[in-house]
């Protein structure tokens, strides 16, 4: 009778344990579906450039650039979705994010992009990718700067 209470009360705190981690990966796995179906649907509207009026924030964009645009916002979201579920390790992510902030056309899809991840930010890791990213960003300024 006396290890009755405790019993219980592990038995407890494994169930609540298990029920916040269900929910903590229901809420992953829901993130990763939605990420996929918004690469999906940017790509349609990528390949078919009459849906431009579905995403207004790009309509000051010639065709080219803004179909680059779309494309690298794919690769972001890639990316951020790689960096929330470690699927690439965050030394990895330091060289993907440098190496893509090599060209002009990326910075300048970087500088876009940024305020919209910054706006859709929902916790610490879309804030460790945006950081991630952005220092990238600020360590080629930097560079440019010295040369």
């Amino acid at each position: 009778m006396r290890f009755l209470v405790p019993a219980l009360f592990v038995v407890s705190a494994v169930g609540v344990v298990h029920i916040a981690l269900g929910v903590r990966q229901h809420r992953e796995r829901c993130r990763l579906v939605t990420g996929e179906m918004h690469a999906r649907l940017m790509a349609d509207e990528e390949q078919h450039p009459a849906l431009a009026a579905l995403w207004a924030s790009l309509a000051g964009f010639a065709a080219e650039e803004r179909a680059y645009q779309l494309h690298c916002r794919r690769w972001l979201l890639l990316w951020s979705l790689q960096h929330r579920t470690r699927a690439v390790a965050s030394g990895a992510m330091r060289r993907v994010a440098a190496d893509f902030m090599r060209h002009p056309e990326n910075r300048a899809a970087w500088e876009y992009a940024r305020h919209a991840l910054l706006g859709e930010v929902r916790d610490g890791a879309d804030r460790r990718f945006v950081r991630l990213f952005d220092d990238a960003y600020d360590d080629w300024c930097a560079a440019r700067e010295v040369l």
